[in-house]
């Protein structure tokens, strides 16, 4: 089953799809916080740096940026590498979508 954001086109049905993109409630009175900044590789000479907003709606804890660092002679050249690589080799509580990857 294909997903699309609120207002969004399918590119089959052309018809706008608003049932789709995920709902959030954040926090009365919530602001971006300063999340974990993970150690840098060892070794790494080429780095790239990511900072993903991190958000669990079933803490009670404001949303927050984590800084994390990617060895860019060990990881491909788009931003999905880096995900994948982050979760696999830093922090695999981090959880995305890719289906950029289906080639639809």
């Amino acid at each position: 089953m294909e997903t699309w954001g609120a207002g969004a086109i399918s590119p089959v049905a052309r018809e706008p799809r608003s049932d789709s993109m995920a709902q959030f409630t954040l926090p009365k009175n919530s602001k971006i916080t300063e999340g974990t900044v993970w150690p840098k590789p060892e070794g790494a000479t080429r780095l790239r740096e990511f900072r993903i907003y991190r958000y669990e709606p079933e803490k009670v804890a404001n949303p927050r940026l984590d800084v994390y660092f990617v060895d860019l002679d060990d990881c491909g050249p788009m931003v999905l590498d880096g995900l994948i690589w982050i979760k696999n080799t830093v922090d695999p509580t981090l959880s995305f979508r890719r289906s950029c990857r289906t080639c639809r």
